[in-house]
């Protein structure tokens, strides 16, 4: 073997080293990437859940958050968080009937809809609330 067989040999070799370096940086982008965008997600959640938390309510006026972030789910997590987040905005919705109901603003039966408001509370705002549950396998690096 000459020379200049060798040195194409070992040129050779070293882009082919060099390339799956290459590849494995651009795999730690895109993931940093993805992280990114499914944490956008997150974050608004737990903004439009911090304003409920704040207000003992859930405020409409923020649901755009959420419907936003649900938009975006289905193209960055699979089916169970887009679920997730489905679910809070119809129970938003829903806790936010009940707490009019409450309040007097609208008829309905005032005990159910203290322990409807109450239950939905403690799911999203409680100690225990199910955000990160929701999050926490996407948003593992």
């Amino acid at each position: 073997m000459d020379v200049a067989s060798t040195l194409t040999i070992l040129l050779s070799i070293f882009a082919i080293v060099l390339s799956g370096f290459a590849l494995l940086e651009s795999r730690k982008s895109n993931r940093a990437a993805l992280f990114d965008q499914r944490f956008a997600v997150y974050r608004d959640v737990e903004k439009f859940l911090g304003f409920w938390a704040r207000d003992g309510r859930p405020n409409l006026g923020e649901l755009r958050l959420v419907i936003d972030a649900w938009n975006r789910s289905h193209f960055l997590f699979d089916g169970f968080v887009t679920a997730y987040l489905r679910q809070l905005w119809l129970d938003a919705v829903q806790a936010e009937s009940d707490a009019r109901t409450v309040n007097g603003e609208q008829p309905g039966d005032r005990n159910v809809a203290i322990e409807r408001e109450q239950q939905l509370f403690l799911k999203y705002c409680g100690e225990d609330n199910s955000l990160r549950t929701a999050f926490m396998r996407d948003l593992k690096i």
